[in-house]
C-alpha cells in the first residue's frame, strides 16, 4: 500500500457529496470513503470485515493517510457511511479514477468484458445485478450500473458502455448480451466486439454454422 495511490484516491473521492449533517462530524468524508475503498480492494466484503481490516492495518493507514486526530473509524461509523453515500456519485468518481489506471497498464489493443454479478442480501427486497465493464489484463472495473432483474441487464449494459472511447478495444459478452442494440453502438464508438451465440437465436446460430461449413476464405486460398 503506497502513499501516492492513497493520496490520489482520497483526492478523487472529494467529489462525492457528504450527506451528513454539519454537527457531529468526527472524520472527513473522503477519509471515510478512502478507508472503505481500500478495504474493499483488499477483498473485504462486509462492514464487519472492513472494520477488522482497518484495525489490523491501523499503523500503516495512519502513516499513509495521516488523520488529524490519529483516530480511525469504528464499524458503526462505516455502516452509517455506507447507508448514506450517494452510490451514483461514488460510482462516477471511481470510474473516473480507474480509467487512467487502466489506460496506463493496458497495451494499445485492450480487451474488456461486460458481465453481470448478482448480489443478495437480507437488507434487499430483491436481488441486484451489477453490470460491469472490466478490463481483462488488469481486472480493473472501469464502470458499472445496478439493475434489479436479469431482464434489465441488456439496457444496463448499453448504459454502462454509452459514451466510452472504445477505439482499439474488443468488448466481450456472454450469450445474454448478444444483441444488435449492443453491437452497433460499439462499432459506432470505434470498437470491436466478441459475442457468444447460442441456439436461442436460431437464425444467427444457423448462419454462423453455415459460414464455417463452407468458409469463403478457403475458396480464396484454393484459387490462388
Amino acid at each position: 500500500m503506497d502513499q501516492p495511490k492513497y493520496t490520489t484516491l482520497a483526492e478523487s473521492l472529494k467529489s462525492v457529496p457528504d450527506p451528513r449533517h454539519a454537527r457531529g462530524k468526527r472524520y472527513a468524508w473522503p477519509f471515510l470513503l478512502t478507508l472503505i475503498a481500500v478495504a474493499l480492494a483488499s477483498g473485504q466484503k462486509t462492514v464487519h470485515a472492513i472494520a477488522d481490516w482497518v484495525k489490523l492495518h491501523a499503523e500503516e493507514l495512519r502513516a499513509s493517510l495521516n488523520p488529524p486526530t490519529g483516530r480511525l473509524p469504528s464499524g458503526s461509523t462505516f455502516y452509517r457511511a455506507l447507508r448514506a453515500v450517494d452510490l451514483v456519485a461514488l460510482e462516477t468518481c471511481l470510474s473516473d479514477f480507474a480509467e487512467p489506471l487502466a489506460c496506463a497498464r493496458a497495451d494499445r489493443a485492450s480487451i474488456t468484458t461486460s458481465e453481470g454479478t448478482i448480489l443478495h442480501g437480507q437488507a434487499l427486497d430483491v436481488s441486484l445485478t451489477l453490470v460491469s465493464v472490466v478490463q481483462h489484463a488488469t481486472g480493473i472495473t472501469l464502470a458499472q450500473v445496478a439493475t434489479d432483474t436479469k431482464s434489465n441487464e441488456i439496457p444496463a449494459a448499453a448504459q454502462v458502455l454509452a459514451g466510452r472511447d472504445l477505439t482499439h478495444t474488443v468488448t466481450t459478452f456472454d450469450a445474454l448480451h448478444t444483441q444488435h442494440p449492443l453491437a452497433q453502438p460499439i462499432l459506432d464508438q470505434q470498437g470491436h466486439y466478441l459475442m457468444v451465440v447460442k441456439e436461442n437465436q436460431p437464425a444467427l446460430y444457423q448462419a454462423i454454422a453455415l459460414l464455417f461449413e463452407q468458409p469463403p476464405w478457403l475458396k480464396q486460398e484454393h484459387t490462388k
